[in-house]
């Protein structure tokens, strides 16, 4: 058992995950042993400072939620992957089951790199891993018995087959953009919400097709009056943003149930000062952002490269999938312009949501928009609407992002594809694929689980071929552009050699 907790958590552990990509890409490129070393070492150091940076700014807003529904006297389920993938992972039935279904996962990814023409290696494993408890728990909710002498088998089968599409589809359906945001094609998206960064960067497209113009105005041109010019510097803009966030929601809490209130949530102790502690939040998220910045430079400085030998070795032209921080220095006005839109929406989301639980409670939740995921998701969402459609499609693609992540617990809730009495609920975009298994759930028949096992197995199969002709496809256009070497005729040869 302590093998499989071993096998769970190494490679739930994104850090050493990338790190040992890296070695590998490292070791293929036949470099120096010490290359090798110093190469992983400062992968795996540069992911674990863009991950302690996620933890600044998380800490910096952990009492948001809390505040939030003190201000605004309700109360529901937040969505909250990282939370709820715990949960579910200390379940030993469960954990387990999810353990497995990500690591077959992670070989089908492989496979389908090498024989298709999507050349993606899925490479954030802390949201692989939550993806998979998802799988497991949604399954079982559909009728399958994790009981390894009942349905264990057919979960693995069916939540690996799942796993190893997705990985390949999640980045794939974002790549157009990427392209775009990163003027390069090395790299690519990992993370649960491709759906809405792909939509964001359609958006970004349709505004720039209806604009008739070569190009919109980025994010990144703002232009300030003289006397404002501080505020192109990002880390400036984001400071004084959420101070007044935090200046509006926290003094309106500070009036409303008063200090003693404010102490028992934990946001400020009984001796401290409630204006003091808004000051360093507001500096404590804008350090979270310039820590995760560098820290995404540092991965991407050595991964890159080292990544070069997977490819040439392993997976030809493989492009490794990484997570969202990874898109942030490439805009950083439109990560907080996507942040705040994101925002916006998830509020508006929880308006309809009071409405909808007040219609039908059991079918419907009220959903409290969880800030965390609206400015990971929200973020990186602004940046794939900037790519094409500027400030304005940063601003509808960081809202449309918020009402997708709603609009998908809200469904999951209604499909009852969760445990009604966490108080907590999937929310990224692409949890929507897991939308899927419940439409199965209205199959109320003896074989419904063998039905899922052959539909799983024929769309897997369906896809290796689609890709393996694409790729085929590839192939033959690559050596039709490539020129022939010239032929040498062995008299020729000799004749020059004689001269």
């Amino acid at each position: 058992m302590e093998v499989l907790y071993f096998v769970q958590t190494f490679f739930a552990t994104p850090a050493i995950l990338i790190g040992l990509f890296g070695m590998i890409g490292s070791i293929l490129q036949k470099k120096k042993a010490t290359q090798v070393l110093t190469s992983t070492f400062k992968t795996i150091t540069g992911y674990l400072v863009l991950g302690g940076g996620a933890g600044v700014l998380v800490g910096s807003i952990s009492h948001f939620n809390s505040v939030f529904e003190a201000v605004f006297g309700v109360s529901g389920v937040i969505p909250n992957n990282d939370a709820l993938g715990a949960v579910y992972a200390a379940m030993a039935q469960i954990g387990t089951l999810a353990a497995l279904i990500m690591i077959i996962g992670m070989m089908g990814n492989i496979l389908l790199a090498a024989v298709t023409k999507w050349k993606y290696i899925y490479l954030s494993g802390h949201v692989l891993f939550y993806m998979s408890c998802m799988i497991a728990v949604a399954l079982q909710q559909i009728g399958m018995n994790p009981a390894w002498n009942k349905d264990a088998w057919m979960i693995l089968m069916v939540g690996g087959l799942f796993m190893s599409m997705y990985l390949i589809i999640s980045p794939a359906i974002s790549q157009r953009f990427m392209k775009v945001i990163t003027k390069t094609d090395t790299i690519a998206m990992a993370h649960t919400s491709g759906i809405s960064y792909a939509i964001a960067g359609y958006i970004g497209e349709g505004l720039l097709k209806v604009s008739k113009k070569d190009k919109l105005k980025s994010t990144e041109e703002i232009n300030f009056p003289k006397g404002l010019a501080f505020l192109r510097n990002s880390n400036v803009s984001v400071v004084l943003t959420m101070l007044l966030l935090f200046i509006i929601l926290y003094i309106t809490a500070w009036i409303k149930i008063g200090k003693a209130g404010l102490v028992d949530i934990g946001y400020v102790s009984s001796d401290g000062s409630v204006i003091v502690q808004i000051i360093i939040d507001a500096f404590t998220f804008a350090a979270g952002i310039e820590i995760i910045l560098f820290g995404v430079r540092t991965v991407l400085a050595e991964l890159v490269p080292a990544f070069k030998g997977v490819s040439e070795k392993l997976v030809k032209g493989a492009k490794p999938a990484l997570d969202c921080p990874v898109v942030f220095p490439y805009a950083p006005n439109a990560v907080f312009i996507g942040f705040l839109s994101s925002l916006v929406g998830g509020i508006i989301m929880m308006a309809i949501t009071i409405g909808l639980s007040k219609a039908d409670s059991v079918l419907f939740a009220i959903i409290i928009p969880g800030v965390t995921a609206h400015f990971f998701t929200g973020a990186t969402a602004g940046v794939f609407g900037n790519a094409k459609g500027g400030v304005w499609g940063s601003i509808l693609g960081g809202f449309v992002n918020g009402i997708l992540i709603t609009l998908v617990p809200i469904a999951f809730w209604a499909l009852s594809l969760v445990d009604k009495t966490e108080p907590m609920v999937w929310g990224d975009a692409d949890y929507a694929f897991g939308l899927i298994l419940g439409i199965f759930s209205f199959i109320k028949l003896a074989w419904t689980k063998y039905l899922v096992l052959a539909v799983f197995l024929v769309l897997f199969g369906f896809m290796v071929t689609l890709g393996a002709i694409l790729q085929r496809k590839v192939n033959k256009n690559t050596s039709a552009n490539t020129p022939e070497t010239p032929k040498v005729s062995t008299t020729e040869t000799t004749r020059t050699v004689k001269k």
